[in-house]
């Protein structure tokens, strides 16, 4: 199939340009010819992740199974290892995992579980993540190559945990913002929202110009705008919206326009892009099924000028044609017939490269899916019964796919997506497509109007996965990161002065496992950039990683040199959109469920002979609990990525900062006995006087420790010592001035009442003293909000560090492929266990499903003790890349 595209390709050149021999047109037809040789060389991956459920509660665990595929063919992509990442709210990389792909797939799991930071799990336990909006993103090394809206992304919601086990009919959202300002801030929206999208990208004055627009309301939800006029009352008909997409046709005058949106019964006002004097304007409109009328008209160009237009479709160049435009409208016709189903991409463009209009629109000539039928054994299903599932493929021949089989509950937000239309749509646009399986809908008599509002989902797009400027060859393109076809460990070295890279320098790479049962070592030379690269065996979890540079000549005389890996690049953030986050009011739809009835709960009650255990109460001391405590940093691993960054001295007040704490450092205020005293009550005074001989001087000392340097203009206590050795000694108080190197890890407490239980503080500090730390007056002038932070630093016993860099080594760790964790779901063969409380909304996950030659299999799991409903997913792909669901 791919051939014989790309025969087409060379006919429609021959031919059309076979008469004309000019320079201009040989410029034209190399940098049409330039975009398959580009997507040859340089092609574009696509990931698509089948989540097990919509929305989790805290403590749950996210299953997911992985599809990696070339974007023009759908085949297996040529990246073998997966990079899945878990954010949180603010856009920290909470957890990261790396999978092997074999044949196109893989999978893995988060647990929502934050046991990162060992010293937060020793003060408060492995807890769930607070609640809020997490994120989950997918992506190979070689899709860093392009544009971060191409990476697979999605925003899931975590509610807290019921307060009462198994009640989920309510479920609560309680947002943690944390202190990481690393996600950009969303927009305030406005009750109305309006964009406007002229076809082609550009309003030329004079030139009737359909203008497509996009309304939303607060919510990111597209609403219908009830009518459209100009200031002088002239009203634009509005023939079609859906989702709040709608196009008017206007003829634009030299100055900005302003229009009026009427939405609710109230007048809004919004500007049109303003009219260019000269240019280019495109109209693409469908005259039959198989067929396009592509218009093209100009205004103060040129005459006589040559131009060109390409048509690309998943990378690949289809079509492309020269035409010159005149004073009239050029019109041609566009068989689209041969094309392959998906986003095409117009494109008109000079022989220097300029473009002057684009347009996106879909050609749509069937959509080939492998679909299954799911059945169950019986048609009423008990708590803690068995279940058998029989699924059959509409193609008798094997397949793989996954399959999730989950409480019919959902409380997920807007993303309605499946893998066909992630793969045709919704990959090849940027944002979040509300209902985008409704375009595909095969209901009667509703074609053409989906195939309208599909136009204009097309039209008010800004971006396009596809750069035809670097594709072409006109703007340069540089391949930063590199396929990888197994593990790889690779960096640059660099002179440390100068940051000048080392060329034809020679490097030690030594990777060794933490039992030092197994090692991998080699030597590579650096290219002209500095850059190496060294392929290694499989291997799971973190391993120990030793490199070292070796110069020649006499080692007196060798450059001083740093190592920096590739590992730290990562996707951007972007700021979440209100449609992400919109989180529908909790309802059933019978129609998308494998429904089972559930017997009377009285059938089920605990054997006469079953012993209930008494209840106990607990009295002892309670851990910290929650993160509105205290926040812990893994300041360990953070070192790595901060030194892979070039950041080869960070201190801890820097480190900080960048988490979102205002650290301010000064020389402190230490005051005098005077001044302090006479802020306390009489009887605090008496207390203080009693036993300042003996510990006034060091309390002067560590009054000026908690005012040297201050967090968010709050006074600060700052904690250092090590797992076995507290180093809380005067010379050592500075704990802002840390290098990070040295760090494992810092907890930040931010509870105003918590130092009062704190060892580290009340050791130091007479719980006296600790009065005036509540207090806001003025001391010496400097006025401090009340409370004290508390920076609990632990540092890493010198022969334990695991980040480490010296004038030609580096020390620190590599991860290799993630251990994949097996799905449990309980068994109950002879019944419920008397007393079993059984709560599980995904009752059944399997990533690797797989039927046999007549297209079936058969899968069996037990309910649990409380779903009246299933909801039954399976999606995946076959070798030829056609998407496989369930109907």
């Amino acid at each position: 199939m791919m051939r014989r595209y790309i025969f087409f390709l060379s006919i429609v050149i021959c031919t059309s340009l076979a008469a004309r021999t000019s320079t201009d047109v040989d410029t034209l037809a190399k940098m049409a010819l330039h975009i398959n040789y580009f997507n040859r060389i340089c092609p574009q991956e696509k990931v698509y992740l089948h989540l097990d459920n919509t929305a989790y509660f805290q403590g749950e665990t996210i299953w997911y199974a992985a599809n990696v595929v070339n974007a023009s063919t759908g085949r297996y992509a040529a990246s073998k290892v997966l990079y899945v990442e878990l954010l949180s709210p603010t856009g920290v990389i909470l957890k990261q995992q790396k999978l092997k792909v074999v044949d196109g797939r893989c999978h893995g799991s988060f647990s929502l579980i934050d046991n990162a930071v060992k010293e937060a799990v020793e003060k408060r336990g492995a807890i769930g993540y607070p609640s809020g909006y997490y994120q989950i993103r997918a992506y190979t090394r070689a899709m860093l190559n392009f544009d971060d809206a191409g990476v697979f992304s999605r925003v899931i919601p975590v509610y807290k945990a019921p307060e009462e086990e198994g009640d989920y009919d309510n479920p609560v959202m309680r947002q943690y913002s944390g202190k990481e300002p690393n996600r950009p801030k969303e927009d305030k929206q406005d009750e109305l929202n309006v964009s406007f999208f002229p076809e082609g990208g550009h309003l030329i004055e004079g030139i009737p110009t359909r203008i497509a627009f996009k309304a939303t309301d607060k919510h990111g939800h597209g609403v219908e705008i009830e009518r459209i006029t100009f200031p002088d009352g002239t009203e634009l008909p509005v023939p079609l919206q859906h989702n709040g997409m709608g196009c008017f046709e206007l003829t634009p005058e030299e100055n900005e326009q302003e229009v009026k949106a009427w939405y609710g019964g109230k007048e809004f006002s919004f500007s049109l892009p303003k009219p260019e004097a000269s240019g280019y304007a495109l109209r693409v409109e469908r005259t039959c099924r198989d067929s396009l009328r592509l218009s093209f008209s100009g205004r103060g160009m040129p005459a006589g000028r040559m131009l060109a237009y390409t048509l690309v479709t998943q990378g690949q160049c289809f079509h492309v044609d020269t035409l010159t435009i005149g004073e009239r409208a050029t019109v041609c016709s566009l068989p689209t017939a041969d094309y392959p189903t998906g986003v095409c991409q117009l494109t008109l463009f000079d022989e220097e490269g300029t473009i002057y209009a684009q347009r996106l629109f879909f050609v749509n000539n069937g959509i080939p899916t492998e679909n299954l039928s799911v059945a169950a054994d019986k048609g009423t299903v008990r708590p803690f019964e068995e279940v058998r599932l029989s699924l059959k493929s509409s193609t008798p021949r094997k397949s793989t796919f996954s399959l999730s089989v989950r409480d019919a509950a959902d409380y997920g937000t807007a993303y309605r997506d499946d893998i066909r239309t992630y793969m045709l749509l919704s990959s090849e646009l940027k944002g979040l497509i509300e209902e985008p399986g409704w375009y595909f809908g095969e209901e009667a008599g509703e074609q053409d109007g989906k195939a309208a509002a599909l136009d204009l989902l097309m039209m008010v797009q800004g971006w396009t996965r596809y750069d035809w400027c670097q594709m072409t060859g006109v703007e340069p393109f540089s391949v930063r990161h590199f396929t990888e076809r197994q593990l790889v460990v690779d960096g640059w070295a660099f002179s440390h002065m100068k940051e000048m890279p080392l060329r034809d320098t020679k490097i030690l790479v030594r990777l060794t496992s933490p039992d030092r049962m197994h090692r991998q070592e080699t030597t590579v030379v650096t290219d002209s950039l500095g850059y190496w690269s060294v392929g290694l065996q499989d291997f799971e979890g973190e391993w120990d990683l030793y490199m070292e540079t070796q110069q020649k000549g006499d080692r007196k005389k060798q450059k001083t040199t740093r190592v920096r890996m590739e590992r730290a690049s990562k996707p951007g953030l972007y700021a979440y959109t209100p449609l992400e986050k919109w989180l529908p009011e909790y309802a059933w739809n019978i129609d998308s469920m494998l429904t089972v009835e559930k017997a009377e709960d009285s059938e089920y009650q605990l054997p006469s002979d079953s012993h209930l255990l008494d209840e106990v109460e607990i009295t002892g001391r309670r851990k910290y609990i929650d993160y509105y405590t205290f926040k812990a940093f893994d300041a360990e691993k953070d070192a790595e990525l901060l030194i892979d960054e070039g950041n080869y001295t960070y201190k801890v007040e820097d480190y900080l900062r960048a988490k979102g704490y205002d650290v301010s450092v000064s020389g402190g205020d230490v005051g005098d006995y005077q001044t302090i005293t006479t802020k306390l009550p009489t009887e605090k005074k008496d207390s203080i006087e009693r036993e300042w001989k003996l510990i006034g001087v060091r309390y002067f000392y560590y009054w000026a420790v908690v005012q040297a340097a201050t967090i968010n203009n709050t006074r600060t206590f700052w904690f250092v010592h090590e797992e076995k050795q507290n180093r809380a000694a005067p010379s050592y108080y500075a704990g802002y001035n840390i290098d990070l190197a040295e760090v494992k890890s810092i907890l930040v407490y931010n509870d105003p009442w918590i130092y009062y239980t704190f060892p580290g503080l009340t050791e130091q500090i007479p719980s006296e003293y600790l009065y005036l730390i509540t207090t806001n007056e003025p001391q010496r002038g400097i006025v401090y909000s009340p409370g004290m932070y508390i920076v609990d630093i632990t540092l890493n016993p010198s022969r334990k560090r695991r980040n480490y860099v010296n004038n030609k080594s580096r020390y620190t760790t590599y991860e290799g492929y993630s251990p994949v964790v097996e799905f449990y779901a309980p068994t109950y063969p002879k019944g419920p266990i008397p007393g079993d409380k059984d709560y599980r909304r995904t009752l059944y996950w399997n990533p690797e499903v797989t039927t046999d030659e007549t297209g079936r299999a058969t899968v069996s799991f037990y309910n649990n003790g409380y779903s009246r409903a299933f909801t039954v997913s399976a999606e995946g792909l076959t070798k030829e890349g056609i998407p496989i669901i369930n109907r």
